[in-house]
C-alpha cells in the first residue's frame, strides 16, 4: 500500500482482491465536497493534491513514485489536472495566473481527435481523458469532461478550441441516455454511478458553465450516495474505488447535516 499521508482513505476492489488504497483524487472529491458545503479543508488535504502534481501542468491520480505496488504506471490526465487545479485554485494555493495556464496547457490542449466507434454523442474534438500527444487514441468521459469545463470557465476560458464539441456531446449524451441508468453509466466509463455525472454538471454550472444549465436540470439533482457505492472505476468498472469517508461528506452537504472532515 501507498504511504498516504494526509489523502482520503478508500478501499479498492478487483473481482479477485480488495486493498485499501490512499490517492488525490477522491481526497480532491472530498476537499470539493467540504468546499461546496461551505466546510474548512484540511490542509494537509491541499498538500496532499499539491503532491500529485508530476508536470508543470499535469496532475496524476497518484503522487510521483507515490503508486501502490500492483497499480500499472499512469501519466498526468485531465480529469485528475481539472479537479485538483481548481480545488488547489480555491484553496489559494494557485494563482490565478498559474491556474489559467494549466487549464490551457494540462486540459484545453488535449482533445480527442480520433476517437473509436462508438455511440452517436461522441464529438471528434472533445476534451479528451488522458494527457497524450495529439495524435494518439483517446477515451472520452462526459463527467470528466464536465470538470474540464469547470475549471475553464473559473479561469475565463470558455471560449477556447474543444469547448463548443464538449458540450455538444454532454448535452446529446445525456438525451441519448433518455435516463436509463445502463445508458448513464456508460456516459463516464471511469465513473461508474450516474449521480456523479449530476453533481459535477451542477459544479461545473455554478463555476460558470451556463450552457450546462439546461442539461443538469435535466437529469435532477443527486440523491444521497449509499456509503459503499464506487467513487471511480477503471475503464467500465473491472477495479472500483470506494470511499466510506468521502461519501459521509457528500451525504451531508447533500441532507444540509453540519459537514465534518
Amino acid at each position: 500500500m501507498n504511504g498516504g499521508e494526509g489523502f482520503v482513505a478508500s478501499v479498492v476492489r478487483h473481482p479477485r482482491w480488495e486493498r485499501p488504497d490512499r490517492n488525490g483524487f477522491v481526497t480532491g472529491q472530498a476537499v470539493r465536497a467540504l468546499r461546496l458545503a461551505g466546510a474548512e479543508v484540511p490542509p494537509q488535504w491541499l498538500d496532499a493534491l499539491e503532491a500529485c502534481r508530476v508536470s508543470r501542468d499535469g496532475f496524476s491520480f497518484w503522487p510521483r513514485d507515490g503508486a501502490p505496488a500492483w497499480a500499472p504506471r499512469l501519466v498526468a490526465d485531465v480529469d485528475d489536472t481539472a479537479l485538483m487545479t481548481l480545488e488547489l485554485l480555491r484553496a489559494g494555493r494557485l494563482a490565478p495566473v498559474e491556474a489559467r495556464g494549466i487549464a490551457c496547457r494540462g486540459v484545453a490542449a488535449f482533445r480527442a481527435h480520433r476517437v473509436a466507434a462508438g455511440p452517436p454523442w461522441i464529438r471528434p474534438g472533445m476534451f479528451a481523458v488522458w494527457q497524450r500527444p495529439g495524435g494518439a487514441r483517446q477515451l472520452v468521459d462526459c463527467t470528466a469532461a464536465v470538470n474540464a469545463l469547470a475549471l475553464l470557465a473559473a479561469t475565463g476560458l470558455t471560449g477556447v478550441a474543444g469547448t463548443a464539441e464538449t458540450i455538444s456531446a454532454i448535452v446529446d449524451g445525456v438525451a441519448w441516455a433518455e435516463g436509463d441508468p445502463l445508458r448513464l453509466a456508460s456516459l463516464s466509463p471511469f465513473y461508474p454511478e450516474p449521480d456523479d455525472l449530476r453533481n459535477a454538471l451542477a459544479h461545473a454550472v455554478g463555476e460558470g458553465c451556463g450552457d450546462l444549465a439546461a442539461v443538469a436540470c435535466a437529469l435532477g439533482p443527486a440523491v444521497v450516495p449509499a456509503p459503499d457505492a464506487a467513487v471511480c472505476a477503471s475503464p467500465y468498472g473491472l477495479v472500483t474505488w470506494h470511499s466510506e469517508e468521502l461519501q459521509s461528506i457528500r451525504a451531508r452537504f447533500l441532507t444540509g447535516a453540519p459537514p465534518t472532515p
